[in-house]
């Protein structure tokens, strides 16, 4: 598949090279598995005298075997039998302007004194080099470089942190791969996130074009490439307390999402739950916590998400029904997906919009997040600017009917109940429809200047296809 997006990456990455040309520079990559950080390296490296190596979880004679073949292929003579890990570290800065080592936390389970000599080794290196450590497991590389016990804590000059593609790219992955409509591209986004390898699987496996196909060719139907893949990822990070884990990221997949809930579903002791929950937000990066817009950070309003569309489903659907599986029977996974399908696309909606939105805003946007109350009101999307009080109250309905004018009324009841600047602020009310509006409703909005959109309306705006003032034109 070609290389999607990156472009702020490659950036970075020729930045940091531009530097190495005249002191050292250690660089550290991280993002979870199959994200695309060794294809985005191969794309930098690409006609550099750089060096790959990928460092397989073996033993340490192993490892330095086949790094000496590799440096014996590239070097020729000037290798000479098996090096040591000094000999080693030594040629690569000696002979290469990039040196790139791929899942570099494995080396903390194949020897760990290789980290003290490459600690001295860098040390004492003058010549200009860039070194890349990338590592998949963000816990481990965290306990490599970020220890102060750690040799090499405190040698790297920066880290890049490798996210899922956003909605707009993996359309435009999923247009090249011949799938087709709105609709289409956010239900798939929603269950697969921005992973580039799970759209490749699209491309090996080719299921027809539609979310059920590729529910059940990927997860359901062998061999399955993804069934197991969440288990795979918290299993190399969380090791023997996957489980206590796993119950928590499900209790959060089914919609339990404050601590209280969290615990009571999780069957965790709420005295302890607040140390997974920190571990799986802080150093994990798996969940995200968040609290009303404008809420104090130290607010006890917070509730819990999973951040990975993938995981997210993958619990809410297929883990907690792996029984039927078990049994051959697909059809009634299917069924469950098909009843809920709507409810749970409609938070990744939300998401979709809010990006939509700081891409192309009303005005400039200082906040951005949601709003709740604990008397149960919710809105989607509130964006705001503190220097003018302009503020935008966003409602978005992922529903298979068109909305009518009591949505909107809502809307503008819940907004009064927001406590912010009141008397001097200038406000926006704006409704995004799956489904469109009813005729009366669409009227209201006109006579009252409501932003609205429906699905054409995002397919023109993320193609491009609309003035500068597309947004305020529908007020």
């Amino acid at each position: 598949m070609k290389f999607y997006d990156r472009e702020t990456e490659l950036k970075n990455l020729e930045r940091m090279g531009f530097l190495a040309e005249t002191n050292k520079h250690m660089v550290i990559i991280t993002g979870r598995r199959r994200i695309g950080k060794t294809r985005l390296i191969k794309e930098f490296i690409d006609g550099k005298n750089a060096f790959y190596f990928f460092i397989d979880r073996t033993n340490s004679n192993l490892l330095l075997q086949h790094l000496s073949m590799v440096l014996k292929n590239k070097l020729g003579d000037r290798i000479v039998g098996t090096l040591d890990w000094d000999e080693a570290f030594k040629s690569l800065i000696n002979h290469f302007d990039i040196i790139v080592l791929d899942e570099f936390q494995n080396i903390f389970h194949v020897d760990r004194g290789a980290l003290s000599i490459l600690q001295r080794i860098w040390d004492n290196n003058d010549k200009p080099v860039l070194l890349v450590l990338i590592g998949s497991y963000i816990g481990l590389m965290k306990k490599v470089f970020e220890d102060y016990k750690s040799p090499l804590y405190g040698r790297s000059s920066g880290r890049l942190i490798i996210k899922p593609l956003n909605y707009m790219d993996v359309r435009e992955i999923l247009r090249d791969l011949g799938y087709k409509g709105e609709e289409t591209f956010i239900t798939i986004y929603s269950i697969l996130g921005g992973v580039p390898l799970y759209y490749e699987y699209l491309e090996s496996f080719n299921p027809d074009k539609n979310w059920r196909d590729v529910i059940t060719t990927l997860f359901l139907q062998e061999p399955h490439p993804l069934y197991d893949e969440p288990i795979i990822i918290l299993t190399g990070e969380f090791g023997k307390e996957q489980q206590t884990y796993m119950s928590i990221l499900e209790a959060i997949a089914t919609g339990r999402s404050s601590m209280t809930e969290i615990c009571n579903d999780a069957g965790i002791n709420l005295k302890s739950i607040g140390k997974y929950l920190k571990e799986l937000r802080q150093y994990y990066e798996i969940i995200e916590r968040k609290l009303p817009i404008f809420e104090h950070p130290s607010s006890k309003k917070s509730r819990y998400f999973i951040e990975d569309n993938l995981l997210r489903f993958w619990f809410r659907f297929i883990h907690r029904n792996r029984n039927y599986l078990e049994i051959g029977d697909i059809e009634s996974i299917i069924e469950i997906i098909n009843n809920d399908i709507t409810q749970y696309t409609s938070q990744v909606f939300e998401k979709i919009v809010s990006q939509i939105i700081l891409k192309n805003p009303p005005f400039k946007i200082t906040n951005i997040g949601q709003w709740w109350s604990r008397r149960g009101d919710e809105i989607d999307i509130i964006a705001a600017n503190k220097h003018t009080k302009d503020i935008l109250f966003c409602e978005c309905k992922w529903r298979n009917r068109k909305i009518d004018y009591n949505v909107v009324e809502d809307l503008k009841r819940k907004a009064s109940l927001v406590k912010w600047y009141n008397e001097k602020r200038k406000e926006y009310f704006m409704v995004v429809s799956k489904s469109g509006f009813t005729k009366n409703c669409l009227n209201k909005m006109s006579e009252e200047n409501i932003i609205y959109w429906d699905l054409k309306d995002i397919k023109n705006i993320i193609e491009g296809s609309y003035d500068e003032i597309y947004f305020l034109k529908k007020q």
